[in-house]
């Protein structure tokens, strides 16, 4: 399916917004979208993103998909996602990212969050490059967000990110922090069809797995005119 971008944000690598003391040993770099394919490697899914945008009025918008990058700064030090394994051969100094931590925030007057704040279990794997996909809204705050952002309406939500885990020895390690901010609008799926493609004119349809249209600006294609 060809897609098109309506918005281009400036997109280079995501900041880091926490003040430490000194650097975590676990550590959040760049982020980048998810590809349509379902490829998450930051490497092969284009430049990072510095802020994100959903238009709800798309039917299949769910979430917010984004790719991390996760690093060590302690050289040769395996990452891995879940719960440790047991057993006596266990490499002691191996990390293990066990929840993902979400925080809550926005300036758009009148938008309250269920919860605002958040820890959830991570499931899934490392790519090769150390690529990890995560949702940043949870179930009840992209339920608060479909509920106040409706159509013609939209909000700003500031996103805080960190990663929790610990290493087969026992210890606990945190993250760095990072600040996410997202765009939420509305504007039905066919209104904007009609925008593009014409009177009566309507999208192609999802042929990719991991179909983007609705996030980061992505739209699809206007289906050819009748002949």
């Amino acid at each position: 399916m060809k897609m098109k971008h309506s918005v281009i944000s400036a997109l280079l690598a995501l900041g880091m917004s926490a003040c430490v003391e000194s650097t975590p040993s676990l550590q959040i770099g760049s982020a980048s979208a998810q590809a349509e394919d379902c490829t998450i490697s930051t490497t092969t899914t284009g430049p990072g993103l510095l802020r994100g945008t959903v238009n709800l009025g798309f039917e299949g918008v769910g979430g917010y998909p984004l790719v991390l990058a996760v690093t060590s700064n302690l050289q040769s030090i395996p990452i891995q996602v879940g719960e440790q394994p047991v057993g006596s051969d266990v490499d002691l100094n191996t990390i293990y990212i066990t929840e993902l931590a979400l925080s809550y925030s926005s300036p758009t007057e009148g938008l309250r969050f269920t919860e605002s704040s958040s820890s959830v279990p991570i499931y899934g794997t490392l790519s090769d490059k150390g690529s990890l996909l995560i949702n940043l809204f949870t179930a009840e705050t992209f339920l608060d967000l479909v509920g106040f952002v409706v159509p013609g309406k939209s909000a700003e939500v500031l996103v805080t990110v960190q990663l929790k885990g610990e290493r087969a020895s026992g210890d606990e390690l945190d993250s760095n922090e990072i600040v996410f901010p997202i765009t939420v609008y509305n504007i039905p799926e066919d209104d904007l069809a009609t925008s593009l493609c014409g009177t009566g004119g309507k999208f192609e349809a999802p042929t990719e797995a991991c179909d983007q249209r609705g996030l980061n600006g992505v739209v699809p294609a206007c289906q050819p005119a009748a002949p």
